[in-house]
């Protein structure tokens, strides 16, 4: 295959002296899991939920949504049309990696996932391959992008595991739930079987249905019913009805007035400057921007996926990864930001990669495949050094083959644990456990 080219544009200046002058305290663990953005993960985390919901604002996919009212159907999430055979979308084959499109399902998935590039395999994968709680987040993003305030969108979960969104505009109540959309009184259950509310949330709030008591540990505050034949969504009594959990902010974004993802995004940046360690903070690993002061957060995000550790163990080394990589990898990428990185999996799913993406990639089967390795960004160029039976070997992510020697200067390295200094970039440890030598390559 060809080369993986950088992107083509610089970085926006002001979004990279905002992440300067920004930090990201606490553990590594807690920005790997909102960049992971597994739905069980997430579930019971406030700050994580409208961490969330705030990358989804920032997201490029709103570019031609103008403010102001809309008809419900301009709501409607578009699909990408056509059903896929199974095992394969825009007429490429999918690696048959055993529940990789059951881990997708179980994500927060981005608008950009749901909504890919013409070039990514999943254009055109049928509904089954989706993520309920994606669709639920495109719906809230796209109404609160037309300019509805926070207080008029919510993301409703509910005890039976379904997700959907509700938008209220003009006095009247819409209802999304995956790529459907309808004036709504609330989620319509088959044969008069009843559901609860579990938690309920937007950028600016998070509310659940349960509250921490004194003795009895956690139990339900309120229990909101819905039947098959009763209206039963007030979006005020809702919110009334629930216990809010985490901060609250009284300031959410005004996308009135903050028309562009750009817009958003350096709003977000500042705010995460003038809050580190907020919910700001974790929109920007939310939204998969390497301008922050930890990536080897993505790293760890990346080998938390148990689609990458299974396929890890059906390929041999060194050169079974790189062979795997260049087979199902092209170039391109899920975001047009020059900042962003796609994990381990996406990459994965899409079959698109940048160099970052690929780097990240490449180190997480070798990661798992018991082999030191760190990713390690130069002036020059992107590189994966492996410690594996032959010593050293050094990855060049754009052409996707081994190299002799580095381009450049290391300008920063890291892996699944910590970032390492301009003098060890390139020292890697003694393996305590290295596998066998592989006999020959193996490509799934």
């Amino acid at each position: 295959m060809s080369e993986l080219p950088e992107h083509p544009n610089p970085m926006d200046t002001t979004l990279v002296n905002l992440a300067a002058a920004s930090d990201s305290p606490g553990p590594l663990r807690r920005y790997a899991t909102v960049a992971a953005k597994a739905t069980d993960a997430l579930s019971g985390q406030p700050d994580y939920l409208q961490a969330v919901f705030l990358a989804a604002l920032m997201s490029p996919v709103f570019a031609g949504a103008s403010p102001g009212p809309a008809e419900p159907g301009s709501l409607r999430p578009h699909p990408n049309g056509r059903h896929a055979p199974a095992g394969r979308a825009n007429g490429r084959r999918i690696p048959p990696i055993r529940g990789a499109l059951r881990e997708r399902a179980r994500r927060w998935l981005l608008p950009e996932e749901l909504l890919p590039p013409p070039e990514s395999r999943l254009n055109g994968l049928e509904f089954s391959g989706t993520s309920p709680a994606g669709w639920a987040l495109l719906g809230a993003a796209a109404a609160r992008r037309r300019g509805a305030p926070a207080d008029d969108v919510a993301i409703v979960g509910l005890a039976s595991g379904r997700w959907g969104a509700i938008v209220r505009q003009d006095g009247a109540l819409v209802w999304l739930e995956g790529p459907s959309v309808r004036q709504a009184e609330g989620p319509r259950l088959r044969g008069g079987q009843r559901d609860s509310l579990r938690v309920a949330f937007n950028d600016a709030g998070c509310w659940t249905s349960a509250r921490q008591g004194p003795r009895s540990g956690v139990r339900p505050a309120v229990r909101p019913r819905t039947r098959a034949a009763s209206p039963s969504f007030d979006m005020g009594k809702l919110l009334r009805s629930l216990a809010p959990v985490g901060r609250q902010y009284r300031d959410p974004l005004d996308c009135r007035a903050l028309t562009t993802g750009e817009a958003l995004r350096r709003e977000v940046f500042a705010r995460a400057m003038d809050a580190p360690g907020s919910v700001y903070t974790l929109a920007l690993y939310a939204h998969q921007t390497l301008l922050v002061h930890r990536p080897e957060a993505y790293a760890l995000a990346s080998v938390m996926s148990p689609t990458i550790e299974r396929l890890a163990r059906r390929l041999g080394g060194v050169e079974g990864v790189l062979a795997f990589v260049r087979r199902h990898v092209s170039p391109g990428s899920l975001f047009p930001e020059p900042d962003r990185v796609m994990l381990a999996q996406q990459v994965l799913e899409h079959g698109l990669a940048r160099p970052s993406d690929a780097a990240l990639l490449i180190f997480s089967l070798l990661h798992w495949q018991g082999y030191p390795a760190r990713v390690v960004r130069t002036t020059r160029g992107m590189y994966v050094a492996a410690r594996d039976h032959r010593g050293t070997r050094v990855i060049d992510a754009s052409r996707l083959a081994l190299c002799d020697r580095p381009e450049g200067v290391p300008v920063i390295s890291f892996d699944a644990e910590r970032q390492y200094g301009y003098r060890d970039a390139w020292q890697l440890p003694e393996a305590l456990s290295m596998p066998p030598e592989p006999a020959g390559v193996t490509v799934a």
